[in-house]
């Protein structure tokens, strides 16, 4: 199983990583346990770190996008998502794909190459409907 959900309760933070060769069925596994905590939690930023996520080589255009485009059925509203980019180019060319796909569906949705990055954005940007500074 080469992903791990977890919650930082702190900054109200749902935290997915996938790592290795994860086959496809696994993130979908880690999405659906992830929506079940936001959901729960009533929490409204999930941050999902690719960063040692390698290529299978059997991802297709197809299948990133139906993921992207599926993401935000299985997810509450207005979930805020930061990826952190796999190191691997061709894994990350992916991650980038199915994160605007998500975005122009009307996901909030952003991508960094490092997880520090990825928490500072969730964590200082303003929710839907609050005053920015």
């Amino acid at each position: 199983m080469p992903y791990l959900v977890s919650i930082d309760e702190k900054n109200e933070i749902i935290l997915v990583r996938v790592w290795g060769r994860a086959p496809k069925e696994d993130h979908f596994i880690a999405r659906d346990e992830a929506a079940t905590l936001l959901k729960g939690k009533k929490y409204t930023k999930l941050l999902v770190d690719l960063s040692d996520l390698l290529s299978s080589g059997i991802v297709t255009t197809l299948g990133c996008f139906d993921f992207g485009t599926n993401l935000l059925t299985k997810l509450p509203p207005h979930i805020k998502i930061a990826h952190v980019l796999p190191h691997d180019p061709d894994s990350a060319r992916d991650v980038k794909f199915l994160s605007a796909v998500a975005a122009n569906r009307g996901g909030i949705t952003a991508e960094f190459n490092t997880l520090e990055e990825a928490q500072n954005w969730l964590i200082h940007t303003p929710k839907e409907g609050e005053p920015r500074d």
